[in-house]
């Protein structure tokens, strides 16, 4: 209607349901924007752009999760007007 182009926004909408299933479901996901693209074209036939790759599977019982390291929010926002 307005030619604006909804597909990585659709993109991301779709990954945040898989890895979120997929954490329910008691499985470890992984979101890959940064790939080479001509690579996994080959290794998966395909003629189209890739975009994204979300792996999905079981974790080793000795893998652990890193700690994540979060600024704290007064370093990412200033709140106005309280």
């Amino acid at each position: 209607m307005k030619k604006n182009d909804y597909r990585s926004i659709d993109i991301g909408i779709v990954a945040a349901y898989i890895t979120s299933e997929a954490t329910a479901q008691g499985l470890g996901s992984c979101i890959l924007g940064w790939l080479d693209s001509d690579k996994i074209k080959k290794i998966c036939d395909i003629e189209g752009e890739v975009r994204l790759v979300i792996c999905v599977g079981y974790a080793k019982e000795v893998d652990r999760l890193r700690t994540k390291k979060r600024k704290a929010i007064n370093e990412l926002a200033k709140i106005i007007g309280e």
